[in-house]
């Protein structure tokens, strides 16, 4: 089988119409070769080992058709937001004729006629896309209260202390009030308003923000995120990822990669560190989440009872006597 001809440099590793490859003087018959791709039907092309065949399809349609952008879950998902499983999977391309134009039709898409300002819009890669803020409130209208939370919080996400600080968030909190505040009547809004009310600065990811809910709605009070532990000369040795300064108790959750040895090691340094500076240390685990726990307090998650016998010392091993912990 012959091997296609090289296609000029402008078009290899990208997504492009046809339009412009025959005005590039590219023949037709080229663009109907193996190592090209459609997955939007007809006048758009990608390179078949793209690894994001959907987003170079965004940049083709957007070029062939101006005022299209990527909006909702997919603009979510090129922002690299933290989005529930199976949407980063999700075989269709949702866009918004941001100028009001007449939807476009093909398969493999999902478009929208709304005008949408200029200051909800952005370039991202090149790409035309929702601003974070934007996107927030527009996934609202899809997204329950828990999931809009951890995506807000991984959009504010900054940090004043460690090797992340002075790192831009997109968005900030004032940014997505007014966005809010400016899209009053628009389905989603009232659901984006109310989880602005309960997201935090400064968390890593989507389980310690599910970690903090699940505490606050078991009535645990004064989480912080975001707090360094200093020593005396107020260098900072600890970052909890949920702290009870009141309380002194450092809140850590442990993914996956803390079964590593070298980040063993390194949480056994904190955990010291943390001690020496008169706080307790909790440690999370991700069955801590689903699991419950029978305690002096009723059946809990495990999560809950972990902090809760943390803060009531008195009841130290009540919680787990003949429990399901873990």
């Amino acid at each position: 089988m012959r091997t296609p001809a090289p296609l000029p440099e402008e078009f290899r590793d990208t997504g492009f119409s046809v339009r412009s490859a025959l005005d590039a003087g590219i023949d037709r018959a080229r663009l109907r070769t193996r190592d090209l791709s459609a997955p939007v039907g007809r006048g758009v092309r990608v390179p078949a080992r793209s690894e994001d065949p959907l987003r170079e399809a965004a940049r083709a349609l957007a070029e062939r058709f101006p005022g299209t952008v990527v909006s909702r879950r997919s603009a979510a998902v090129l922002w690299g937001m933290r989005v529930p499983a199976g949407w980063e999977d999700d075989p269709v391309l949702h866009l918004t004729r941001a100028d009001a134009a007449r939807a476009l039709e093909r398969p493999g898409v999902v478009c929208r006629r709304s005008r949408i300002p200029d200051g909800h819009l952005a370039l991202l890669d090149g790409i035309p896309v929702t601003s974070p803020a934007r996107t927030f409130v527009d996934c609202a209208a899809e997204l329950g209260p828990e999931s809009l939370v951890v995506l807000g919080d991984g959009i504010v996400c900054a940090h004043r202390h460690g090797v992340l600080r002075g790192v831009r968030p997109q968005a900030t909190v004032a940014e997505l009030e007014r966005t809010v505040a400016a899209l009053t009547g628009r389905r989603g809004v009232r659901r984006a308003r109310r989880a602005l009310e309960r997201l935090r600065v400064g968390a890593d990811s989507a389980p310690e923000t599910r970690l903090r809910l699940l505490l606050e709605d078991h009535g645990i009070d004064g989480l912080e995120t975001d707090l360094a532990l200093c020593d005396a000369d107020g260098f900072p040795l600890v970052q909890p990822d949920l702290a009870i300064p009141g309380a002194r108790l450092s809140i850590q959750y442990e993914g996956a990669h803390h079964d590593l040895r070298e980040q063993r090691v390194r949480d056994v340094h904190r955990r010291r560190a943390t001690e020496r500076l008169g706080w307790r240390e909790v440690r999370i685990v991700a069955a801590d989440l689903r699991t419950r726990t029978a305690t002096p307090w009723g059946t809990v998650p495990t999560a809950v009872a972990l902090v809760r016998e943390a803060l009531d010392p008195t009841s130290r091993g009540a919680a787990f006597g003949g429990s399901g912990h873990g």
